[in-house]
């Protein structure tokens, strides 16, 4: 393997020495997100993969070091660029546009099931070349970015926001590569919203039930909202009491106490009121419980 050039920073010269001895490695791209390499075919520098959104399945998970993806989803889309090991920079182009689109510098989309190659060009030479496979996902995913859960009946409080990835699963090869595009909408917006710019971002409006409706590659998903308003608690410590007097001249004192309240888990709570008769001969004290 010859020697690395002058471009770039030293630490990055460094990294790509090492992963020159591995069949794929990775570093930290601008963003903070991890990039995957793996050696060209001639072995005259790597292709750096980038993930275009987390929802991607190669930067998902907490392994720093993933794999470089074995394939790539249909329609799904990444970024990759060429670090060359010596001489000139070069740039990354799709062999055949039939299957790998370019969207912009450097970002690609899986247009076509198959198998095309990438290259490494400078000029009017072509300095690498990698192969690289795409496949139509089995099934796709949608989950809470923050907790991993599945979207299936999807609870939340007015007001609230939840952002949601979909993310590509295939038998065939794993890991698979590429962010996927998709639309979504809402049977009630009244009730939540949907946005579908990168992520699935639903804003509760109101209280009620919605049906959010995803479409990806020609797959359709559904998954049911339900909204319900913050419970209203007292300040610690503090109870609501209603004071008055009977017509037979005794007191009725009714004090509600705060308690846990019922909410869109499923939680119901228990509040107590007791109503106490005090009269000149006895003391009567009698307690409801409602749960």
């Amino acid at each position: 393997m010859g020697s690395l050039n002058a471009q770039g920073p030293p630490g990055r010269r460094r990294s790509l020495l090492w992963c020159g001895l591995l069949a794929a490695c990775t570093t930290t791209g601008p963003s903070g997100t991890p990039t995957v390499e793996t050696p060209g075919e001639l072995g005259h520098g790597e292709f750096v993969y980038a993930c275009v959104e987390s929802s991607d399945p190669v930067c998902r998970g907490d392994d720093t070091r993933p794999p470089f993806p074995d394939c790539v989803a249909l329609g799904g889309e990444f970024e990759l660029e060429y670090e060359v090991f010596e001489g000139p920079d070069a740039q990354v182009s799709s062999l055949s546009e039939e299957y790998f689109q370019v969207v912009a510098s450097s970002r690609f989309r899986a247009a076509r099931v198959g198998t095309a190659a990438m290259l490494a060009r400078r000029a009017d030479e072509t300095v690498d070349y990698l192969h690289m496979r795409i496949v139509e996902p089995d099934t796709i995913e949608i989950r809470n970015a923050l907790t991993g859960s599945p979207a299936d009946t999807v609870l939340m409080r007015t007001g609230a926001k939840a952002i949601f990835e979909l993310i590509p699963i295939s038998g065939d090869c794993d890991p698979i590569g590429g962010s996927l595009n998709f639309t979504a909408s809402s049977s009630d917006p009244s009730v939540v919203t949907a946005s579908s710019e990168g992520t699935l971002a639903l804003t509760a409006r109101a209280p009620g039930e919605a049906t959010i409706s995803v479409e990806a590659i020609g797959m359709l998903h559904t998954f049911d909202v339900v909204v319900s308003d913050p419970p209203t608690r007292w300040p610690p410590g503090e109870t609501e009491t209603d004071t008055g007097t009977g017509s037979d001249g005794d007191t009725d004192s009714d004090s509600d106490a705060s308690g846990s309240d019922s909410d869109a888990t499923g939680t119901t709570g228990m509040d107590s009121d007791t109503t106490v008769d005090t009269d000149a001969t006895d003391t009567d004290t009698d307690t409801d419980t409602d749960t």
